[in-house]
């Protein structure tokens, strides 16, 4: 059980505007049904990379032959990596609205190689997803996403840091109930953040909820 002040994201001052809105969790149940954590992962995981040749003298490409979704976890605890050998328990950053988990199967091509068809290899990946439903001025959502991100890894979104401390692919995606101007998007680009908006179908998912009646199936005690 962690109070609110002993949330470093609090006390970092990312208070969160949409606390005990309806909405926002029914935002995060609604992300979590049918296909639509899966339509994330897949906007944002490349069918296709394109050519790089850092890390060799020939251009390399990798095809995304396979990708599997499971289902997100809801307010993942994110705490900063241990560095071996440390034995206190760091505080904790921040909850994560939603954290979806895949798996991607990559085949590498290369550009002097003929045989394209070589073993195939597994990645594990995962998406971090902010949910606002409220306005938000966008450099609150970038010193929050961005804060996430750092402790998660170790490190920004251009590798500036003291390393990379996860052996997961991550991704950052922010879902917002309402329009970005362009230039919000596009910073939101820029800093390498996704961004999704519930449209018509959750409000209809919404509308549901708010006539449904609790039934009580839990057990009596």
């Amino acid at each position: 059980m962690h109070s609110f002040k002993q949330v470093e994201s609090n006390r970092l001052g990312f208070t969160d505007k949409d606390r005990g809105n309806s909405r926002h969790d029914w935002a995060c149940q609604y992300l979590s049904t049918g296909c639509r954590g899966f339509h994330i992962v897949r906007a944002i995981v490349p069918k296709v990379t394109p050519w790089d040749s850092s890390f060799s003298n020939s251009k390399v490409r990798r095809h995304c032959e396979d990708l599997t979704w499971y289902r997100p976890w809801h307010e993942w605890e994110i705490y900063p990596h241990q560095g071996f050998g440390q034995r206190t328990k760091p505080r904790l950053a921040g909850f994560a609205d939603l954290v979806i988990p895949y798996q991607a199967v990559w085949r590498s091509e290369w550009d002097d190689d003929q045989e394209t068809d070589r073993k195939p290899t597994e990645q594990s990946g995962r998406v971090l997803v902010e949910v606002k439903i409220g306005p938000v001025p966008i450099g609150d959502i970038l010193r929050q996403v961005k804060f996430y991100r750092s402790t998660i890894l170790g490190h920004d979104e251009w590798g500036n840091g003291w390393g990379v401390s996860s052996s997961y692919r991550w991704d950052f995606a922010v879902v917002t109930a309402y329009p970005l101007q362009a230039e919000d998007r596009k910073v939101l680009t820029d800093h390498k953040l996704h961004h999704f908006q519930l449209g018509q179908q959750f409000e209809d998912y919404c509308a549901t909820r708010k006539e449904e009646v609790p039934v009580n199936e839990a057990l009596e005690i």
